[in-house]
């Protein structure tokens, strides 16, 4: 089986809670969804898309939708994937539809925490 290159990975969105972490995942043009069991992973990882990736089992390139991801009792990576399909969104607020996975980067921000407070013309320098 095929497995999907994690060069091509991007998530898209967390939400990290007592018990798991879900995921929003772009791989190649499809969205797939991912939960993790919180003690997966230490909590710098789970937190840091550019450090979870790279500890991610081999997911396979097929039409999955939602893995779990978890350790055994020996603690072993497992993954359960599912092909069930998720809830459409029926209601739309806009006319204008864009399909964001064709959408090009051009700029990636690290900044955004400086950036903030800059709108607030806090000194930068001054934060340490």
């Amino acid at each position: 089986m095929t497995m999907l290159p994690k060069s091509d990975m991007e998530i898209l969105s967390q939400e990290i809670t007592d018990e798991d972490g879900h995921y929003r995942l772009r791989t190649g043009l499809r969205v797939r969804y991912l939960t993790i069991s919180v003690g997966t992973f230490d909590d710098d990882t789970v937190c840091r898309p550019y450090l979870l990736i790279p500890n991610l089992p081999d997911l396979p390139d097929s039409s999955w939708t939602t893995m779990s991801i978890s350790r055994d009792e020996n603690g072993s990576l497992t993954s359960v994937t599912s092909m069930d399909p998720l809830p459409e969104i029926r209601t739309a607020w806009h006319e204008q539809h864009v399909d964001v996975l064709t959408l090009e980067s051009t700029r990636l921000f690290v900044t955004n925490f400086i950036q903030l407070f800059s709108i607030f013309d806090v000194d930068a320098k001054s934060l340490g």
